[in-house]
Parts: structure tokens; C-alpha cells; sequence
């Protein structure tokens, strides 16, 4: 599979920093107790090929993801209008977290909301001159 689909390249940390995550529209949020907010995604709309949705045959089409005080007040902020630099300095600021930190764990999470197709990453435009 490697061949066919070669593994993307990590992004340029520059780049990142200027992105803007969005949800996903299919996803519905729900808040529960405690700050915690509750995702729900229907599997089918989430499923890319034919292999993805052999291994949901039998299992529920819905899938809830529960996020803490933390991760809402991310989740909260992945509408396209907020960087990855600006959600960390608020997370910076809120938590009282060096840069390293806020970035790092950050990015991990946005990572994973994406595996799990629950936000995408607008990237700005690189330049041509930057791309040769």
C-alpha cells in the first residue's frame, strides 16, 4: 500500500502554526456536565473506501468521543477563524503553560481529531517562490 500511497510529509512547523482547524459538519456536539462535551459522528460519513467500511460491519454506525474541560475549549476553537498559534498562546495563557508544551500537546490532539476525521486543517498558500 505504500507504493500506491506514499506517506505524506509532515508539515512544515511554520506552515502549521498558520493553519486553522474546522470541524467537521457531520459532527454533533453535545455539553455535558463539567466543561465536558460530548462528540457524535455518524461512521458512515467518516469512512474513506471499502476497506474502512468492512471493518465497521456489525459495530454501530455512530461513534461518541467524550472531550474534557481542555479539549472543549479546543474543540471550541477549531472554527477556521483561529490559528494552531493563536489556540496555543490561549492555551498558554488559560493554563499556564510554556510554549513547548502548549504546542506539543496541541498539536498532538489536533493530530488526532483528524485521524478521526472530526476537524480538517486549513492550510495557508504557500508561495510559489517558497515551493520551487
Amino acid at each position: 500500500m505504500e507504493r500506491i500511497f506514499p506517506a505524506r510529509k509532515p508539515m512544515d512547523p511554520k506552515v502549521f502554526r498558520r493553519a486553522r482547524p474546522v470541524r467537521n459538519p457531520i459532527v454533533v456536539a453535545e455539553a455535558g456536565e463539567d466543561g465536558v462535551i460530548r462528540l457524535r459522528a455518524n461512521v458512515a460519513e467518516t469512512s474513506v473506501g471499502l476497506k474502512a467500511r468492512l471493518a465497521r460491519f456489525g459495530r454501530p454506525l455512530t461513534k461518541t468521543f467524550e472531550l474534557e474541560e481542555i479539549g472543549a475549549s479546543i474543540w471550541a476553537m477549531c472554527d477556521g477563524e483561529h490559528t494552531v498559534e493563536g489556540i496555543a498562546r490561549s492555551l498558554r495563557e488559560r493554563y499556564k503553560l510554556n510554549r513547548i508544551e502548549a504546542e506539543t500537546a496541541l498539536g498532538s490532539f489536533l493530530h488526532t481529531l483528524a485521524q478521526r476525521r472530526l476537524i480538517t486543517m486549513l492550510v495557508p498558500e504557500v508561495h510559489a517562490s517558497k515551493r520551487r
